[in-house]
């Protein structure tokens, strides 16, 4: 479906049902910075599930509205994933959040479940299959 013709539901809650908990393994990490790979899918490079995190604090800035810069939050999923041709590759998808200080438990929230509806929902599924927007 195109997305021109797509609609998201806005203000719906997301509640992850199904599935079962897996580790994330710590690989590396820094101040601001974290590598890991989750547990059961595999020991090698080649066929483990990785994710790379990140996160940038807000800084006291004079020319910022409010004094302060928005911190920044992120993860990147990597997937491997075998061709037909028995290339690899790597499927990735990622995640970030641009954040004032000021904003509230409840609106990261109402965020969250935005960003979380605009993935699943199957009005948009050609989008993240062929990235196109027809």
């Amino acid at each position: 479906m195109s997305i021109r013709l797509a609609s998201v539901p806005v203000g719906a809650t997301f509640s992850p049902t199904g599935g079962t908990a897996t580790s994330v393994v710590m690989l590396s990490s820094d101040t601001n910075s974290a590598s890991a790979f989750v547990g059961t899918i595999g020991v090698t490079p080649l066929t483990r599930t990785e994710i790379a995190f990140s996160g940038k604090p807000p800084k006291v800035s004079k020319n910022a509205p409010g004094g302060f810069t928005q911190g920044r939050a992120s993860a990147v999923i990597s997937t491997p994933k075998v061709l037909a041709n028995l290339a690899r590759t790597l499927n990735t998808a990622g995640v970030y959040f641009n954040i004032d200080p000021e904003t509230t438990d409840a609106e990261l929230t109402a965020l969250k479940s935005l960003l979380v509806n605009l993935i699943l929902d199957a009005d948009l599924a050609q989008l993240w299959l062929n990235q196109s927007v027809d």
